[in-house]
């Protein structure tokens, strides 16, 4: 008899349960192990590493640049592994943004920094903890970028 168990509710009980736990973690270690970041290369690696489901974040009605959008936030979600990144009190905390060159065609830049205040150009929402972060993004995931930026 073999028992199948899936990663998503291994780690749905280990949130549930703190002290079941390390016991979870024993038992089924491949649903604990990481990808590193520069590993998220899509949309459906970054739901297997922080699952969640499509249905549940995007919806019929979205339009192109919306879907684009929460894909890309839920990239970055996973990308940064930061959960108290941005810090918005933090005025001297660097929130990186990859910069796409529109003049022929739509291709990453460079990535930039702001400490503080909103530029349109630097989608602060999507803002990355790093440069080396924020380059991999603008590189991996132009397509989605351009999609969200149409």
């Amino acid at each position: 008899m073999e028992l199948k168990i899936e990663k998503e509710k291994v780690l749905k009980a280990a949130k549930k349960c703190a002290a079941g736990k390390e016991i979870l973690e024993e038992l089924f270690p491949d649903a604990f192990k990481k990808r590193r970041w520069d590993e998220i290369i899509s949309y459906e690696i970054a739901c297997e590493e922080q699952p969640v489901h499509r249905d549940d974040i995007i919806y019929e009605t979205d339009s192109d640049d919306v879907v684009a959008y929460k894909m890309l936030k839920h990239i970055i979600i996973v990308v940064n592994d930061a959960p108290a990144f941005p810090n918005w009190e933090d005025s001297n905390q660097k929130k990186w943004t990859p910069i796409f060159n529109r003049a022929s065609g739509f291709r990453f830049r460079a990535s930039a920094y702001i400490y503080d205040g909103t530029r349109s150009c630097c989608g602060s929402r999507l803002c990355i903890i790093d440069q080396t972060r924020s380059d991999f993004m603008g590189k991996t995931h132009t397509k989605l970028y351009e999609r969200f930026y149409h």
